[in-house]
């Protein structure tokens, strides 16, 4: 699933060819992987993805409501909405 992006390195996942969907686990609540996802987020945007960052406990106990934002973005990207007017 892990998919290498240049200039931002290895995703846990890529949606569509422009949704970057991260599951992070508790090593990502210490402030040096705090940075290191900010990092990787903004070279992400700066390369043309969005990205979503989902915990363990959003994946385990609320799988639904995490497909459904995941859709949410991935329609509104199909409107528009997150291309330059």
């Amino acid at each position: 699933m892990h998919v290498p992006l240049p200039g931002v390195g290895e995703v846990d996942c890529l949606v569509e060819e422009c949704l970057v969907v991260e599951l992070d686990g508790s090593t990502h609540f210490e402030p040096r992987e705090v940075k290191k996802d900010q990092r990787r987020n903004n070279a992400g945007m700066r390369g043309g993805f969005l990205t979503l960052r989902y915990y363990y406990d959003d994946v385990v106990y609320h799988r639904e409501a995490v497909v459904e934002e995941v859709l949410a973005v991935l329609r509104l990207r199909t409107l528009g909405r997150f291309a330059p007017e």
